[in-house]
């Protein structure tokens, strides 16, 4: 049964790579994609005025990334980024003495455009 399952496979791996040889492989030149990515992490909110240490809080946000290709080997990239964390807040001291609780939230937003060299699927880099 194991030689069976063997002999299958180096089949199957070889009819690949004979066909990856015979085959001439482009990416699409009318590709056109959107991506939704939600992102969260810690966001360390401080001030070098306050007394306490900075709080880390929550931070989420998403990111909508457009690609739309031209070519066979050149895509265009927009992307859109945006993040809120939650509300932090620590002890200082205010000019005049008296004791004061600051808080702080953070709003990050982001907006990356560029082009990618797009070389097909048979050269897919990986490391």
């Amino acid at each position: 049964m194991c030689h069976l399952r063997s002999t299958g496979l180096l089949t199957m791996v070889g009819v690949l790579i004979l066909l990856s040889h015979t085959t001439v492989v482009y990416a699409d030149a009318h590709e056109t994609s959107i991506h939704v990515e939600p992102m969260a992490g810690v966001a360390l909110l401080g001030d070098p005025r306050a007394d306490s240490t900075a709080p880390a809080v929550g931070l989420a946000g998403a990111a909508v990334r457009f690609t739309w290709s031209t070519r066979n080997w050149l895509a265009w990239e927009v992307e859109a980024s945006g993040a809120v964390s939650g509300i932090g807040g620590y002890d200082a001291v205010a000019s005049n003495g008296a004791p004061v609780t600051f808080s702080r939230r953070a709003i990050v937003a982001g907006l990356d455009g560029g082009a990618t060299a797009r070389f097909g699927v048979r050269y897919i880099p990986t490391f």
